[in-house]
């Protein structure tokens, strides 16, 4: 009959299976049980001893997780659970044992039914054996609905799709809650340096160094270094080190040293918190050696002192910025950076002692300096192409005749390797004749040889950054 047919199809709820795919499914569904069993026994004995541990006082500390009185609850909860699954597992070995094939159950499918029924009907009146049939169609029948395949929550449910859709929502929305929530307890850049800089009174450090941060993020707890003459950060990339973290002299008035060594920077710019407009009124040693800076605001001026000492040695900048010259610096050196020509107010500020340019790619001095600094002492050239000077450089020459010094550091330049065949007597003069053009110091009769031993040191142990880098490495270096 086709209506039979179809109802007969519509409760037939099963797969029929090949012998060695029902026997690999067996396997498998022994596994899940036997893994998931083992999950929740591991859980339940973990949440059973995990009061009396250095981990749960840690935990309860921070506050995160479940308190010790929750922790019979989840413990009882894991073990039932690992029950379950452990005599799923053991049901299903035993009924395999004692049918002598794959089995779930040691009862017969086909049989089970109809001799329960009719052991429960004889055993009973039959007022009895109805109510139980009644209640089991029901049970049955309740069971279908919510689920059965084709019921609320079954597989082949009309409403699966949405329910799932709904499920997925809220185990989603619940576990990022608690994502959010254990969140807070992540440690970061910040919280990293505030939980070190707690273990101590800040407010009696006198010097403060950073090294070997890969991402570092200033705290504004900085403020509390009151007493701090000096800061230093090497091997060290600076992630943020914003205004309200900034070195000021309210907060700083004893620092007298900055120093950058070896230090990446965002974008190759200085952090905001080294140039406040409430800048360290005692702060005139500023030193970056080993950085990527490769610019500098225009306004540098309007807030670090005027007459700093000022270093960027092997940095980024491709020329020296007037603004650095605008502070009418002591001292400056930008030794190593990639410079390739010099502009005549380097030589011109008015109270500029000491000029480090050793190791950038110049090929000459600039010919047109009209007011050469009166107060420069010492001018290193160390390690470049310049070859010859103008006259501009006299005036330093005379007035360092009775010094005990040369005022000019030359050391691996192409002034001193003709220098040095000069006076090994492989050259008589230098490639540049002395003319009215260039400076006397050109003039390689002998004469004028001492003149120019006196004026110019050839050494090259002055071929090196003003900083002392090969101690620092030494000493700060990771071993």
């Amino acid at each position: 009959m086709p209506g039979a047919s179809k109802t007969s199809a519509r409760l037939s709820q099963y797969v029929d299976l090949a012998p060695w795919s029902y026997a690999w499914w067996w396997f498998i569904l022994l596994a899940v049980h036997l893994v998931t069993g083992g999950y929740n026994a591991a859980f339940a004995l973990f949440y059973y001893e995990l009061e009396d541990t250095y981990l749960y006082r840690t935990l309860e500390y921070s506050g995160i997780g479940m308190l010790a009185k929750d922790h019979p609850t989840i413990t009882g909860v894991n073990a039932v659970l690992a029950a379950m699954h452990g005599g799923c597992a053991l049901l299903m070995i035993g009924a395999s044992l004692w049918r002598r094939e794959l089995s779930f159950t040691p009862i017969a499918p086909n049989s089970g039914m109809d001799s329960s029924t009719k052991t429960i009907v004889q055993s009973f009146d039959d007022r009895v054996s109805s109510r139980l049939e009644s209640m089991k169609r029901q049970t049955a029948q309740v069971y279908s609905k919510v689920w059965g395949r084709r019921g609320l929550l079954g597989v082949n449910g009309r409403s699966f799709h949405s329910i799932l859709i709904a499920r997925e929502l809220l185990e989603t929305l619940l576990q990022t809650v608690q994502a959010y929530r254990m969140s807070w307890y992540l440690p970061r850049k910040k919280a990293e340096v505030e939980a070190k800089w707690s273990e101590f009174d800040r407010s009696t450090v006198v010097t403060l160094v950073v090294r070997h941060c890969t991402a570092l993020e200033v705290p504004d707890s900085i403020a509390d270094f009151h007493l701090t003459t000096g800061i230093k950060v090497y091997n060290s990339t600076i992630n943020e080190w914003g205004a309200s973290a900034a070195v000021t002299n309210t907060n700083h008035p004893a620092l007298i040293w900055l120093y950058f060594v070896r230090v990446h920077l965002p974008d190759g710019r200085l952090p905001d918190g080294v140039m406040s407009s409430d800048f360290p009124s005692n702060l005139y040693d500023l030193e970056f050696t080993y950085t990527n800076v490769r610019e500098v605001p225009d306004d540098l001026d309007t807030k670090w002192l005027i007459g700093t000492t000022v270093y960027f040695e092997y940095s980024e900048l491709t020329s020296i910025p007037s603004v650095i010259l605008r502070l009418d610096p002591y001292s400056i050196s930008f030794t190593g950076s990639p410079i390739s020509e010099l502009s005549a107010e380097v030589f011109e500020v008015p109270d500029l002692v000491y000029m480090y340019l050793g190791s950038i790619a110049i090929q000459e001095l600039p010919s047109n300096v009209t007011n050469l600094s009166p107060a420069l002492g010492l001018l290193y050239l160390t390690d470049t192409n310049v070859s010859f000077f103008w006259p501009w450089i006299d005036p330093l020459v005379v007035k360092t005749q009775d010094w005990s010094f040369a005022p000019l550091l030359m050391g691996g330049s192409k002034y001193c390797a003709e220098l040095e065949k000069i006076t090994s007597e492989e050259a008589e003069t230098f490639s540049v004749l002395p003319s009215s053009t260039y400076s006397t110091l050109m003039d390689a009769s002998e004469g004028n040889r001492d003149h120019i031993l006196h004026t110019v040191n050839c050494d090259m142990e002055n071929a090196v950054p003003v900083y002392p880098i090969d101690f620092e490495d030494n000493v700060s270096g990771l071993q």
